[in-house]
């Protein structure tokens, strides 16, 4: 069978050029098309763990890459093929003629070192997220909490690690709470060998159904004593971080669930003014409330005597109008997953203000 493929000779070239430096092309190939003149030979089989060595000419086959060794007698490269490795031939006779042109080498252990992995020096660093490393347990169904949190994270060392976890389709106070009984599996599959510095719940009315401490507690079930945050928690920490008592609320959830969170909202002490509901039944249609409609409701619902608009939701897409809603009404803006990325932060000991995404960021 003979070798068609250019790959192949590619591959001799490459080979042989290991061993032997870099000879000129048209000579190389015409020194492997020569047949064996006779000279006794020197062979040095390169597969890991073999090194025959002989006398007179030198023959390198390489036998993991193509296969069974060529057999006794003439053999040049228009008869090789997959099942034959032989890669060069160059006579003794013939040696001291192409020293120079073919950095022939004078020992074996010299072709061996050729074809040796050379171990490279490094010293290794805290990898790439060395100022924060955070890890985001994200609903099944929520397309927006992943590109929200990365719009709001700086890129200089941190890095943002999530795992999904599974909530039914419809949004119910029941299908929030039995999310807890998953959160331990789920907190297996971020980073298991590695470190993080602060775990985020990507839910902020399944944390108020679940209770904030439990969400802690199931996260410690596989990841002791790391930090522990979700959007609810964070969200009061950033109303009361920007002075609010009095709020404006807006949520994207159907009546069942909005009672819960006007209930625990207004159970941390905050004085509810108004409130405002898009209405949606699950995260699908709420990633498709579109962020000119969040602006348009903020404004609305936050221009009246409030000290801050605080809207719920990681599947809200809100990154593009937090800034905008406080240039218009002159009042803070803390949003579900905007508060949680500056919790994270925090926690984490990164405290450099991030720009272009409301007040709470200078904070």
């Amino acid at each position: 069978m003979r070798a068609e493929a250019a790959g192949d000779r590619a591959a001799i070239h490459a080979l042989l050029v290991a061993a032997f430096g870099r000879p000129d092309e048209a000579d190389l190939v015409d020194r492997l098309r020569a047949p064996f003149d006779g000279d006794a030979l020197m062979a040095l089989e390169l597969r890991p763990g073999a090194l025959i060595a002989g006398e007179g000419a030198t023959v390198i086959r390489y036998a993991d890459a193509f296969g069974i060794a060529c057999e006794a007698g003439p053999c040049s490269i228009d008869s090789l093929s997959t099942e034959q490795t032989l890669l060069a031939s160059i006579p003794a006779s013939r040696r001291a003629r192409h020293r120079g042109r073919f950095a022939m080498p004078d020992t074996v252990t010299q072709i061996a070192e050729a074809t040796n992995w050379a171990t490279m020096p490094c010293t290794l660093d805290r990898g790439p997220a060395p100022r924060a490393a955070i890890g985001l347990i994200v609903l099944m169904n929520d397309t927006a909490i992943e590109p929200e949190m990365r719009a709001f994270l700086p890129s200089d060392g941190v890095s943002l690690y999530s795992s999904r976890i599974y909530m039914a389709r419809n949004v119910s106070v029941q299908a929030l709470k039995d999310m807890e009984q998953k959160i331990p599996e789920v907190m297996e599959r971020i980073l298991p060998d590695d470190h993080l510095d602060v775990v985020g719940f990507g839910c902020t009315s399944g944390s108020m159904a679940i209770g904030p401490d439990n969400v802690a507690a199931a996260v410690h079930k596989t990841r002791p004593g790391v930090a522990v945050t979700n959007p609810v928690s964070a969200s009061m920490k950033g109303l009361r971080a920007v002075g609010a008592k009095r709020i404006a609320l807006l949520t994207p959830y159907p009546d069942e669930v909005n009672k819960t969170v006007e209930d625990f909202v207004g159970g941390q002490g905050f004085d509810i003014a108004v409130k405002g509901s898009f209405k949606q039944p699950g995260d699908p249609e709420i990633t498709r409330v579109p962020p000119d409609a969040i602006f348009e409701a903020g404004v609305k619902l936050a221009s009246g005597d409030v000290d801050a608009l605080f809207v719920s939701c990681t599947a809200l897409r809100c990154s593009s109008a937090i800034q905008r809603i406080e240039d218009a009404i002159g009042k803070p803006v803390v949003t579900a997953n905007q508060a949680l990325a500056w919790d994270c932060l925090r926690l984490a000991g990164y405290s450099d203000p991030v720009k272009g995404y409301g007040r709470l960021f200078s904070l």
